[in-house]
């Protein structure tokens, strides 16, 4: 919506009460941003904190424009979410027990060790 309209008319359209109403719900996404981050460890699923990951990556590019077009100064707990953000490390991705597991049936009296070694 912004983007796509003047900026000087779009900010005439929208009040300053509908501003502050935006900054409070970026203010309680970035606290539960910074929140989930804080809560990984290292027996979390890694494609949750992949979703967290990009979820905050996104929401700290908008809040920044944000910022920025409504002239507000820093908005409550984005420094915080960039410092989560900044230090919070993917849960290592459990390894698979993988074993050949394989069973194979006697193959006759053909292939023995012994008669391999007849032929020779």
């Amino acid at each position: 919506m912004i983007n796509s309209a003047e900026p000087l008319v779009t900010k005439q359209r929208i009040t300053h009460f509908l501003l502050h109403e935006w900054k409070d719900e970026l203010e309680a996404k970035a606290d539960s941003l910074k929140c989930q981050g804080e809560a990984f460890g290292e027996g979390d699923d890694p494609s949750e904190f992949d979703d967290w990951h990009s979820d905050s990556d996104k929401f700290l590019s908008t809040v920044v424009d944000f910022a920025r077009w409504g002239a507000y100064g820093p908005i409550k707990g984005v420094e915080e979410l960039r410092e989560v953000f900044g230090f919070a490390e993917r849960p290592y991705e459990p390894e698979l027990d993988i074993r050949d597991e394989t069973e194979f049936r006697p193959s006759g009296p053909y292939w023995t060790i012994q008669r391999l070694f007849e032929d020779l």
